[in-house]
């Protein structure tokens, strides 16, 4: 168990560097195997690493795209068996949002290793929301974070404009898939 638990640390932290996609692993990364979920070991260890290279944003017609949709639910079918802590630490290594039900931690780490995880506000650094989750990636996200006098940042985006990011993990959550 220790072993495997030092492999996926290595694999984490391998992709946190790794200039890959976020939407399909390499051939090379396609050997990782494991249960697919990071252990706490790796949290520290891949949290402490950056991206090498920041992949460009998602383009418009990703996140439109059936095939892409079809691999998400793909995914979130296979992360049904994944506990609340372990998808947490996923959306926890990529600075994601932790709140709500299961399914909707599901949602968000389904799409944040097929589509890329959304950067923070860029006004504020809060997250960012999205208005209607069932329809997430392509709805209004909004900051709901407050400044020091009690205002809300007030920033929203388009999902299809938000910025995103390598999601760390994303090769072995994909990788498990085949």
């Amino acid at each position: 168990e220790k072993e495997e638990k030092g492999e996926m640390a290595a694999a984490i932290a391998a992709a946190s560097t790794a200039p890959a996609s976020p939407v399909a692993p390499t051939a090379a990364e396609t050997g990782a195997g494991g249960s697919g979920s990071p252990p706490a070991a790796a949290t520290a260890a891949a949290s402490s690493a950056t991206p090498a290279i920041n992949q460009p944003s998602v383009r418009l017609t990703e996140l439109s795209d059936p095939a892409m949709r079809r691999r998400c639910d793909l995914l979130g079918r296979h992360l049904e068996r994944k506990t609340n802590d372990e998808l947490k630490t996923y959306l926890r290594l990529n600075n994601q949002l932790l709140a709500g039900a299961k399914a909707e931690l599901i949602q968000r780490v389904a799409e944040g290793a097929v589509y890329g995880a959304i950067a923070p506000c860029p006004r504020c650094g809060g997250h960012m929301h999205p208005e209607d989750p069932a329809a997430a990636p392509a709805t209004v996200y909004f900051c709901k974070r407050q400044t020091r006098e009690r205002e809300a940042c007030g920033y929203q985006a388009q999902g299809r404009e938000l910025e995103r990011k390598p999601f760390l993990g994303a090769e072995q959550l994909l990788a498990a898939l085949h």
